[in-house]
């Protein structure tokens, strides 16, 4: 142990410190670019071929700075959580997958009989039990969630030169969403060290459609997934998509100002007429999460949740937006009579964006100036929407029912 610890400090002062991460970068970057091969090859070749070896250079570097850290021995005793001291000492080698490729770290293990060896150094460097790195995790479930897994994989394997199996980045894609709740719980927000708040309290609910495996679809539409048939084997064509999508509840809380215009402002609002007047208020400590596994109604009372956390005495205005889903507002509702004795901002606003154009724009004027669509001026001094949001849109107020 004393000898292992007393060579550590030699390697650090030593001339074979980053020995081989020099070496690769003369014989294999120098002495390649300068070469007669080099020189016969398109800049397209150079660009693929550098990338390659600048890769190899890159997890030399690495891996010559994890030499220069092993093999990880304490100064003093190491205790694990049962509180019993560890006083084998063995080194360990394992292997761990990084973007830049495979590296070997050694490092010391501290055991005790019929238990595994605790390493120090692998805490020191917060690196997973597992084979693949915490970076290379990130960018597989990044990908995966834009795209099939076998886009991804394709994709990491071009750019960091690393082979996955698929089962195994399937896994990775799983361990990486199971601390979702534990994230969204991080990113709440203390409404009394608001800096900056708001007269108008934000709530906001919005569905987005996800197509699932049948197995993960919701009960009731996995039996009329069932009893549909579709035309094609390989996929849906158009309008197929029905009973195949996980409806995501997504909610967002915020604050901001009033933005005071009148329904003429709205109705034929544009992008230059918003130039011309005072720029609109921003959204002040904006929180937004979702969730695919959790029902609406879990949703929105996690929503209400936040909102009185942030406003507990109710003394700003309520106002809560949504775009029409009849489910979402019987819930809005139900939680706002649940909560409180007194109506939301007296209206949940429904955002319809249905009709747009220059072609619609008339008619909702028409509409507006002969108040058929019932708005009424404190529905649009507390309308906190940018006109060119709405694109010739129109909106519906509905009175909310105690």
């Amino acid at each position: 142990m004393m000898q292992a610890a007393e060579a550590l400090p030699a390697l650090h002062a030593g001339q074979g410190a980053y020995g081989e991460s020099r070496q690769c970068f003369e014989n294999h970057l120098v002495s390649f670019i300068d070469s007669s091969e080099a020189h016969t090859m398109t800049h397209s070749e150079l660009e693929r071929e550098l990338e390659k070896r600048g890769r190899e250079l890159m997890r030399q570097l690495l891996q010559d700075h994890l030499d220069t850290r092993r093999p990880g021995e304490t100064a003093g005793p190491v205790v694990d959580s049962d509180s019993e001291q560890r006083n084998n000492i063995r080194n360990h080698d394992r292997s761990i997958k990084t973007v830049f490729g495979t590296l070997t770290i050694e490092r010391a293990g501290y055991g005790q009989e019929g238990k595994n060896s605790l390493h120090p150094l692998d805490a020191e460097l917060n690196i997973p039990k597992e084979l693949y790195s915490l970076e290379l995790r990130k960018r597989v479930a990044r990908e995966a969630a834009k795209s099939s897994f076998d886009d991804t994989l394709e994709h990491i394997l071009e750019v960091t030169g690393v082979n996955i199996p698929k089962r195994q980045a399937e896994e990775l894609a799983a361990r990486a969403a199971r601390d979702f709740d534990a994230f969204y719980d991080t990113r709440r927000i203390d409404g009394s060290r608001e800096e900056t708040p708001g007269s108008l309290l934000v709530l906001t609910v919005d569905g987005k459609g996800v197509v699932m495996l049948e197995r993960d679809l919701r009960e009731t539409t996995r039996k009329a997934a069932q009893q549909s048939r579709h035309k094609k084997k390989s996929r849906l064509s158009q309008g197929e998509k029905k009973n195949s999508k996980r409806m995501a509840t997504v909610a967002s809380v915020y604050t901001i100002e009033p933005h005071i215009r009148t329904p003429e402002d709205i109705a034929l609002g544009t992008k230059e007429h918003a130039r011309d007047g005072p720029k609109p208020p921003r959204p002040e400590n904006k929180r937004i999460w979702a969730s695919l596994k959790k029902e609406p109604e879990e949703v929105i009372e996690e929503l209400f949740q936040e909102a009185f956390s942030r406003d507990p005495d109710q003394k700003k205005t309520w106002v809560a937006l949504v775009d029409g889903n009849k489910t979402q507002i019987k819930q809005l509702r139900k939680q706002a009579k649940k909560r409180t004795t007194t109506c939301i901002s007296s209206w949940i606003f429904t955002m319809s964006v249905s009709i747009c154009g220059k072609l619609a724009r008339p008619f909702i004027l028409n509409q507006v100036q002969n108040r058929r669509l019932g708005l009424g001026n404190v529905f649009w001094k507390s309308f906190a929407v940018r006109p060119d949001t709405l694109q010739g849109g129109f909106a519906v107020a509905l009175p909310c029912r105690n």
